[in-house]
């Protein structure tokens, strides 16, 4: 097992650097220009496309009267709620007892009096409110429904045992008349119709393409509706950032629509169950890089995140200083108004639901005594931590690790050193992103 650790922390929340002020529109151009790849427009694509399924093909006028009136005659049990009674069953040892019970009542016992000299309650005989078919007894079932409201049987001997019955409350069968049903019967059985017809339209519409129809004058063809989407990238967003929304199947049609070309005819994409998507790409409008006016609002935003990070960063590592140089965490928890804390336990590879893994990562990265900084889960505080404590079995060597905390190890490791290479790396040799020269190897 690993070295356990304590430490002490005191959060530094973005209140503390805040309000920033906003920069002027000098600084803030300068900052997009800097960055202007983070907001360029993607390409966008016009898609029209027609939705084939039996839905879109249903046609219930051509449903006459007639065969409503067949398909509710033949499925009568489909529209009746059969009668329902709530029924109670005290059950006795033996018929003899069970007799005696039941002549008792003639002189004037109750079947609450026989439920109470059995110690129990009107619950605990209780069955529910049943259908005749909800009970798998059918002696008990034919003589719960020969009873009348508040009657209570003769001694019935059931599959386990001798009962008496009791019906407290019926409810009658209902049948849901023809007319209130009529219209949804008409629209399942043009639904039904409808799916007999789907590869007959399918084919008509394939037919329709074949013999030179556009997209639209196919579907204006076969009655189907032309839909469009005016603008998207290929993640399903449009340029004011919103999702697109109710097209069926969008990821296959994004993914198919972004490797044709414009007017060309697609094969069409399956939909879940039965189905097609016949798709068009109408227009392709090119990545580009976006004008600074276009996205002041979302640059602004930006930066004053980004300017709020970095005074988070720089003040906590200035308490870092401080705490170095003698100042107590208590004192820098008064100074911020933020109460200090204390973590034990810590133990490493651990995700600690405060710290998260890589607060507890920074832990362990620091010997005792030694301070660190550290953002939240939540990215919105840094914490300032200490660690205070450290506790270390005797067994514990390189050898009692685990072969996977070995491996995380040797992993971590060699990251780091990947890291520290390529941050070397961009500081001495400039990274320039040429995205004509991108687009044109892109476009083969």
């Amino acid at each position: 097992r690993g070295e356990d650790r304590t430490i002490e922390y005191v959060a530094l929340p973005r209140s503390a650097v805040e309000p920033v002020e906003p920069p002027s529109d000098e600084q803030l151009q300068t900052w997009f220009e800097e960055r202007k790849d983070n907001y360029a427009a993607p390409e966008y694509r016009k898609i029209e496309y027609v939705k084939l399924e039996a839905e879109d093909i249903a046609d219930p006028s051509v449903i006459s009267d007639e065969q409503v009136e067949s398909y509710y005659q033949q499925n009568q049990a489909q529209y009746t709620t059969p009668e329902r009674r709530q029924v109670e069953q005290l059950t006795f040892a033996s018929a003899e007892e069970a007799t005696a019970a039941r002549e008792s009542m003639r002189t004037g016992t109750t079947f609450e009096d026989l439920i109470e000299r059995q110690g129990k309650k009107l619950q605990d005989v209780s069955l529910g409110t049943l259908t005749r078919a909800d009970i798998p007894d059918q002696v008990i079932a034919d003589a719960v429904f020969s009873l009348t409201e508040d009657q209570v049987s003769d001694v019935v001997q059931g599959t386990f045992g001798p009962v008496l019955l009791r019906v407290t409350e019926i409810t009658p069968e209902a049948v849901t008349p023809l007319d209130q049903v009529k219209e949804e019967i008409r629209q399942q059985l043009a639904l039904d119709e409808a799916n007999r017809l789907l590869l007959d339209t399918y084919d008509q519409y394939e037919d329709a393409r074949a013999g030179g129809d556009t997209l639209q004058e196919a579907a204006e063809r076969l009655s189907l509706t032309v839909a469009t989407i005016d603008a998207v990238d290929r993640d399903g967003n449009k340029p004011d950032g919103t999702r697109v929304e109710d097209v069926p199947n969008l990821p296959a049609l994004l993914a198919e629509a972004f490797q044709t070309e414009v007017g060309v005819e697609n094969a069409p994409i399956n939909l879940t169950g039965s189905g097609f998507l016949f798709y068009e790409v109408a227009e392709i409008v090119p990545a580009r890089d976006r004008e600074f006016s276009e996205v002041r609002d979302r640059v602004l935003e930006d930066w004053t995140e980004a300017e709020v990070t970095s005074r988070l960063d720089a003040r906590a590592k200035a308490l870092q200083e401080e705490i170095k140089n003698g100042k107590t965490l208590d004192e820098i928890s008064t100074e911020l108004g933020q109460e200090k804390m204390v973590k034990r336990g810590l133990k490493r590879e651990a995700s600690d639901a405060d710290l998260g893994q890589t607060g507890v990562a920074a832990v362990f990265s620091v010997a005792k005594g030694e301070t660190g900084t550290v953002a939240n889960p939540a990215g919105d505080a840094r914490f300032i931590f200490q660690v205070t404590e450290v506790f270390e079995p005797a067994s514990a060597t390189a050898e009692s690790l685990p072969d996977d905390i070995k491996t995380a190890v040797n992993q971590g490791l060699e990251n780091d050193l990947l890291d520290q290479l390529v941050t070397r790396l961009q500081a001495e040799h400039g990274v320039t992103v040429n995205r004509t020269a991108m687009q044109q190897a892109l476009a083969f």
